[in-house]
């Protein structure tokens, strides 16, 4: 998704299902790992593994600082130094192209129309937001910024109701001004 809403979707709590659609053997987990080499055999096995999202370098600064305290992490990057792994499942950087196949994968899961549900809102978000921002407000009432003006775009639209992005959508941007000025300057 390329808007600004995020919301955590439940997938399935079906485990078994999980580690298939990752390629992992799950009868193989149950029966657990004598040593870490295990484990790392059994992540690499995976069938979307790609060496190259371990390496430092390759993590970004936060994992970086994280992982250098992360004993095992390193003795992860050795073992598959020194095993000369080099699968790299190459993944394509469009992560939206994966969706058909997540969606086919876990039906259950209704993920298309919970996305399109969450990118209709990011379009009515845009689309509210054209019309009525902090920096349109400022024009309007140009010495009106920081909380002052976070406070009487909130008291706007408690006054609008739960409704106030209809409001936005549907009257024009001069009727909006006014009904805001109004407020404003009627409370303030």
């Amino acid at each position: 998704m390329h808007g600004s809403n995020s919301a955590d979707i439940f997938i399935t709590a079906d485990v078994r299902k999980i580690f298939e659609f990752g390629g992992y053997d799950y009868d193989r987990y149950l029966k657990g790992f004598e040593n870490l080499e295990e484990i790392y055999q059994f992540c690499i096995d995976g069938k979307y593994f790609n060496i190259e999202t371990f390496k430092m370098e390759n993590l970004t600064q936060i994992d970086r600082k994280r992982n250098r305290k992360r004993l095992s992490y390193h003795k992860f990057l050795e073992y598959v130094g020194e095993s000369n792994i080099t699968k790299a499942f190459e993944f394509n950087s469009d992560k939206d192209s994966y969706l058909p196949m997540i969606e086919a994968y876990f039906p259950e899961a209704n993920l298309m129309e919970k996305l399109n549900a969450l990118r209709e809102e990011d379009r009515i978000n845009k689309l509210v937001n054209d019309k009525f921002n902090g920096n349109i407000v400022m024009e309007w009432i140009p010495d009106l910024a920081g909380r002052k003006l976070g406070f009487a775009m909130g008291r706007f639209k408690d006054e609008l109701g739960v409704d106030y992005k209809n409001y936005i959508l549907v009257t024009d941007t001069e009727t909006v001004k006014a009904k805001f000025l109004e407020l404003y300057h009627g409370e303030y």
